[in-house]
């Protein structure tokens, strides 16, 4: 039960920095190539 009350206090963070890690990724990608 805690698992899940974390999962969800912290979602909204993960939603808010999805976008800027997908292009930290797609740098990184970028980058390495």
């Amino acid at each position: 039960m805690e698992n899940a009350e974390l999962l969800v206090e912290i979602l909204p963070y993960i939603q808010r920095w999805r976008g800027k890690v997908v292009v930290i990724k797609f740098g990184g990608n970028a980058m390495t190539d």
